[in-house]
């Protein structure tokens, strides 16, 4: 499947796809509970008395605003559709975003089907989306982060401590943002672009079986990368261990600082990767250029097919 048809793919089955359910006794957002004030004839705003949430779902077309801080606070801004388009309400620990309207666009072609939250809580660590949603925090700290896409997701975290992070994206999502923690699992099959410096005390897991521009570095005691998808990365690498696995179409222009690097390189694509490391081994084939440079102590080369390792560079003093 072509990449213009994966991503239409993804698309049309956004709303029919959902990581997470929301179950228990709900927290309604509206009637008495609810503070109204309307600004303009076009815009409401309302402040929601909802509490005792750590999870956020939306299958709506949503813009958040995410402050950590020791109470909850929740005020939504839209006009009269967009309001009439979500339930609001707490579930089971998830504050949940519902859209009501079965025929939503997720391109955004209409602002006014919008709604804007501005949510301050304790603690999130699970962000679930299906429909559209733009996520913008500042520097957080939780004990773990999941983020979990099948619609349209634009993410931009700044900075955030999380001992175990996990992102699984099965729809199209824009990552911004740096983590400190202990480790992190990546996971794409649909289209994402990331942009990060990811500083872990244990391991880093990456493997993409869509379409994914990486831009940024990775710290990690071991780093494990796949790729059978088409994978665009320029990005700094240090680790005691690094795998790597490079198949479908690798366009790669990276540098590793560290230990062991073991890469199996295969399908198509140029990788350009300088070393400085005590030892790399290297197993080719398919249809791409490896070409290295910098230092490595040892080595070991094998190549097949039409794949051609340039070594000209390498151990140059």
């Amino acid at each position: 499947m072509n990449i213009k048809a994966l991503a239409i793919t993804i698309v049309a089955a956004a709303f029919s796809l959902s990581a997470c359910s929301v179950t228990g006794k709900e927290t309604p957002a509206y009637g008495k509970s609810a503070a109204q004030i309307s600004l303009t004839d076009d815009e409401i705003v309302k402040t929601l008395k909802l509490s005792g949430f750590d999870e956020i779902y939306s299958s709506a077309y949503v813009s958040i605003r995410y402050t950590q801080g020791s109470g909850y606070k929740v005020v939504a801004r839209g006009t009269a559709k967009a309001f009439a388009d979500a339930d609001i309400f707490v579930s089971g620990g998830t504050l949940t975003i519902n859209n009501k309207e079965k025929g939503l666009r997720i391109g955004g072609d209409d602002a006014s089907d919008e709604l804007k939250l501005e949510i301050t809580a304790p603690d999130i660590n699970n962000i679930c989306n299906v429909g559209k949603m733009s996520f913008t925090t500042q520097s957080f700290k939780t004990r773990e982060l999941t983020i979990s896409n099948s619609g349209v997701l634009d993410f931009d975290g700044d900075k955030a401590s999380s001992r175990d992070t996990k992102i699984v994206n099965q729809g199209v999502l824009h990552l911004a943002i740096d983590v400190k923690g202990a480790s992190m699992d990546y996971g794409n099959s649909g289209v994402c672009t990331t942009n990060g410096t990811f500083t872990l005390d244990e391991s880093y897991k990456y493997a993409n079986q869509g379409k994914s521009d990486f831009d940024g570095s990775v710290t990690a005691r071991d780093i494990d990368i796949s790729n059978t998808g088409v994978d665009t990365q320029s990005c700094k690498l240090k680790s005691d261990d690094l795998k790597m696995f490079v198949g479908g179409r690798s366009d790669y222009d990276m540098s590793f600082a560290g230990g062991r690097a073991d890469l199996t390189c295969s399908g198509v694509g140029d990788f350009d990767l300088s070393l400085d490391c005590r030892r790399i081994d290297v197993a080719a084939s398919g249809r791409i250029g490896l070409e290295l440079s910098g230092t490595a102590d040892n080595t070991d080369f094998t190549g097949s097919g039409v794949s051609n390792i340039d070594t000209s560079r390498l151990n140059k003093f």
